[in-house]
């Protein structure tokens, strides 16, 4: 306990027990018109009109999953709880409007997804599958480390998601989008699908 590391490691569990779970929810609500609950958005690149809102959140969820798996702190299960919770409500109201494939979670529409497909260039758009990997890489943790049995039923239909967006486009599109700067980065989505498939056992999922 007397070393840097664990001064920095109890710095940042105070930082995650005082962080606003309704601000870090703020872009996935207000981008699909819900009740942001009057809190102030997030600023920097997960600003409201921020082209890689939701990544934080991504970030955030493996925090406070981490954090419980550590210590037991009942405080930061309840965080697990309810942004698991609060995100499956935006996943089923996104499915419910008709205007969003099932299974689709994000801070922004599928249109980031749509044109990184005919190839648009960042800064137009920027990495959407980098910031989905980090919000499934998020809901993961919160899975495996905190036992929230809910976050693995997102997780199962954004695999769906993933493999029904993914599997209708040739090799060529893929190759070329993948290998866009920036726009096409995918952070470790390969390895969070592994994940995910060993979780639902899924052939699609694998295929994804």
């Amino acid at each position: 306990e007397d070393t840097i590391y664990a001064q920095n490691k109890d710095r940042t569990m105070e930082y995650l027990k005082i962080m606003d779970a309704d601000r870090m929810l703020y872009a996935f609500r207000a981008t699909f018109g819900q009740d942001t609950k009057g809190v102030q958005p997030l600023t920097g690149w997960d600003e409201p009109t921020g082209l890689l809102r939701g990544h934080s959140t991504g970030h955030y969820l493996s925090g406070i999953a981490l954090a419980f798996a550590a210590t037991g702190n009942p405080k930061f299960l309840d965080k697990v709880n309810y942004m698991v919770a609060e995100l499956k409500k935006c996943q089923d109201a996104f499915a419910a409007t008709g205007k969003y494939h099932r299974g689709f979670l994000s801070a922004y529409s599928e249109e980031q997804f749509d044109l990184l497909e005919v190839y648009t260039k960042y800064p137009e758009i920027w990495a959407p599958y980098y910031t989905l990997d980090k919000i499934m890489s998020g809901l993961y943790d919160c899975h495996v480390l905190a036992g929230n049995e809910t976050a693995k039923e997102i997780l199962d239909l954004m695999g769906d998601w993933v493999y029904d967006r993914l599997s209708r486009l040739p090799k060529e599109t893929l190759d070329k989008m993948w290998a866009m700067y920036i726009a096409g980065e995918f952070g470790g989505m390969l390895g969070t699908m592994v994940k995910v498939y060993e979780l639902t056992g899924k052939e699609n999922h694998l295929k994804a």
